[in-house]
């Protein structure tokens, strides 16, 4: 009898609850990074879940997203893993994050330090002193910019830094007002083709299978085991699709129509062009290049305390979803 009834609650784990729908709000940034969150949803993968998902729609994936985890106005959360997440859980804020949402994996080099037109950058030295703007400081961009300026003997601290979301900055170089960013797709290939912008080097060349970007459970959700492992398999769902479309180039027309729904670039022709974003099939995070960012922020005075990372990445949501949803594409 009590194996009869613990068969029953797994099950109810594993399964949707029934005629019951579950609301997850998702905070979620206008950038291909976020492709497999917009393909889930509009592909209706999280409905076949039992999940009722609202995307609350952010203009970065920023520290914005952070209280509204943490006082449970958001389930998940789309984020940059910058030093803004690192204190908040140092602050005591639980978070877990339970999938990549964004690494820069060779041949994904979806982010890329870029210039104005007319500025000739040979050498980092040709960065001294300029206005370089990133979304924020101690963010993931910043640690990237850090190790191409240290190829030449300088360091973060010869920039003049601005902040601005990822959208402002194409027109800010267009014009001049800004000297260079490190820009995200799609407005990375938007900004080259309209020459609003020259390409100095991908960030997967500064800096290889760097993990900028998570999909982060509030402590509620992550508590919630069947709606929070069905949320995951239908996210991979939609990380798979981007994969087969977009890294695979199999017929990407339905994809292509989905994400100029949901990012600034409407052009269609671009998706074609654009360089992927690393997305891991299998969901699983690059737990090495965040303990390696984390010391960049303490050494550099933007984090003073958090948990162990053991504490922060969360792989048995991911490690679940792969498996109920088999191998993955190549």
């Amino acid at each position: 009898m009590v194996l009869l009834v613990l068969a029953v609650f797994l099950v109810g784990l594993l399964l949707p609850a029934g005629a019951e729908t579950i609301e997850v709000r998702v905070g979620v940034a206008p950038t291909m990074s976020s492709a497999g969150l917009y393909l889930a949803a509009d592909k209706g993968y999280f409905q076949a879940e039992g999940l009722k998902v609202r995307l609350i729609p952010f203009r970065s994936s920023g520290p914005e997203m952070l209280p509204l985890l943490a006082t449970d106005k958001l389930e998940v959360g789309g984020g940059n893993l910058g030093a803004s997440f690192y204190n908040a859980l140092g602050r005591g804020i639980k978070l877990r994050a339970v999938a990549d949402k964004g690494s820069n994996s060779p041949g994904c080099g979806y982010l890329s330090l870029v210039v104005r037109p007319g500025l000739e950058v040979r050498s980092p030295q040709d960065l001294k002193g300029r206005t370089v703007a990133f979304t924020g400081r101690g963010v993931s961009q910043e640690v990237v910019a850090d190790r191409f300026l240290r190829t030449g003997g300088l360091g973060i601290g010869d920039l003049r830094i601005v902040t601005m979301p990822y959208a402002d900055t194409n027109m800010a170089m267009a014009r001049g007002s800004l000297d260079a960013t490190v820009q995200i797709e799609p407005l990375l290939t938007e900004a080259l083709s309209k020459g609003w912008a020259r390409e100095v080097r991908a960030a997967s060349q500064i800096y290889p299978y760097q993990q900028s970007a998570a999909i982060l459970y509030s402590e509620t959700f992550s508590l919630n085991t069947g709606a929070a492992r069905r949320f995951m398999r239908a996210y991979l769902r939609g990380v798979r699709d981007y994969h087969r479309a977009f890294v695979q180039k199999r017929d990407p027309g339905p994809e292509i129509a989905i994400m100029t729904k949901h990012v600034p670039v409407k052009d269609k022709a671009l998706y074609t062009r654009m360089r992927p974003v690393g997305l891991n099939q299998d969901g699983y995070l690059n737990a090495r290049s965040m303990a390696d960012d984390l010391k960049w922020y303490q050494a550099h005075g933007y984090v003073q305390k958090c948990p162990p990372l053991s504490d922060i990445v969360d792989h048995s949501f991911a490690r679940w979803a792969a498996q109920q949803l088999g191998p993955r594409t190549r």
